[in-house]
């Protein structure tokens, strides 16, 4: 770790001429927090959601973000970062977290990496990316091409940081996009610009680094949702989200040179957009949509043309709290009512559901074969685990 230590010094007086983050700035980030990766955030599907939300709104009160000198220095011991919880597999066995080391008020970003399905990390210091202590880890957003290519995206819209060779080495690069691109290709990544007065972009990384836009995206405006563009098992894509009038679901089997607009059941489209995870897009080839005020549950396996609405017999509810879900990479449905401490699964095609015990909130990493939970009440101190069945869990430590 000296080395990281070193690096962390070195950055000491060059930040201290930068400009604090006030609460208008930091209201600004708990804001772009809140669209980071589906995929690499758990907070929604327990009330680990409800605690990081908290976490955020006491961030925000901070009144500075400069360090009081009467506080200790952290330690120099690499961590993960939970605030947000940024972690990816792309496979089986390679898997990317975005970790942090402190030291002296001040923290370099670390990307941890791994190719033996997280039994062991390594840590790879992002060059020139430093911050002050007291956020919310790196102000970056985590995207993963394929096992040796990742892209941090700063929050300010201006610097990416890329590496092709699984953190050895970094270059930065201006994350706005240019030109056009045909298609979301395979071995990029996708998300959509963070614009609610105009309609859609998306944003298309490129294997070298660049971003484009794509030539052909849906023709809707998006006020809130998902920020990325969700890649299935089958390799269709989706976007979900919507306003305060509607729901939305857009797919694509081309690589997003079309889009068709899904139709989703029980009237939900017609609600405004509530965020959490009622539609799950994850094998593509399947659909569910979980309805958790009515404990209604639909599946679909023509992309929304039709859907069927399977049997589940939950006990009565007292509250609205939403029902958590999760595909698992077989096609069936886990389902938990957290309200009753009970869980359900259906089969890929069965139409009930039937009682089971011993499963625990997950989500899925991605298309990748592992499976993610965290445990903990403090956001900022989360234990998180992984898992290649669901069954077998091993903690994420370094």
């Amino acid at each position: 770790m000296h080395d990281l230590e070193q690096a962390v010094r070195e950055e000491v007086d060059r930040l201290a001429t930068l400009p604090g983050s006030g609460s208008d700035a930091m209201l600004a980030r708990v804001y772009r927090q809140r669209r980071r990766n589906r995929a690499t955030t758990l907070a929604a599907l327990s009330v680990i959601a409800l605690v990081a939300a908290a976490a955020g709104a006491v961030a925000v009160l901070r009144p500075t973000a400069h360090p009081d000198p009467a506080t200790p220095s952290p330690t120099a011991a690499m961590r993960l970062v939970t605030l947000p919880l940024q972690v990816a597999f792309p496979d089986g066995q390679h898997g990317f977290a975005i970790a942090e080391s402190c030291q002296d008020h001040v923290c370099q970003a670390i990307l941890a990496t791994t190719a033996d399905g997280g039994a062991s990390w390594t840590p790879h210091p992002v060059t020139g990316l430093t911050y002050r202590v007291g956020g919310q880890g790196p102000p970056v957003d985590l995207h993963v091409l394929d096992q040796r290519k990742v892209a941090l995206d700063g929050d300010d819209g201006r610097t990416r940081w890329f590496t092709g060779d699984g953190g050895l080495t970094w270059a930065q690069l201006p994350s706005a996009p240019k030109g056009t691109v045909a298609e979301i290709a395979p071995g990029t990544a996708a998300w959509i610009q963070e614009d609610a007065d105009s309609f859609m972009d998306i944003a298309v990384l490129a294997p070298d680094g660049t971003a484009a836009l794509l030539a052909t995206p849906p023709p809707t405006k998006m006020h809130s949702g998902e920020r990325d563009v969700r890649v299935a098992a089958d390799g269709s894509l989706w976007i979900y989200g919507g306003d305060d009038q509607q729901t939305v679901l857009w797919h694509s089997r081309d690589r997003g040179r079309h889009w068709a607009r899904i139709v989703l059941p029980g009237g939900l489209a017609a609600r405004p957009y509530r965020g959490g995870d009622p539609v799950h897009t994850e094998q593509g080839s399947i659909l569910y949509t979980v309805d958790g005020v009515s404990g209604r549950v639909w599946r679909s396996t023509d992309d929304g043309r039709h859907w069927r609405q399977l049997q589940v017999r939950l006990p009565a509810r007292q509250t609205d709290y939403g029902l958590a879900a999760v595909v698992r990479f077989d096609g069936s449905l886990l389902l938990f009512d957290t309200e009753q401490g009970k869980q359900y699964q259906v089969t890929a095609t069965g139409t009930e559901f039937t009682e089971t015990t011993g499963a625990v909130l997950m989500t899925r990493s991605g298309i990748g074969k592992r499976y993610l939970r965290t445990t903990g009440d403090d956001p900022d101190r989360l234990t998180v685990l992984h898992s290649a069945d669901g069954t077998s869990w091993t903690e994420l430590r370094f």
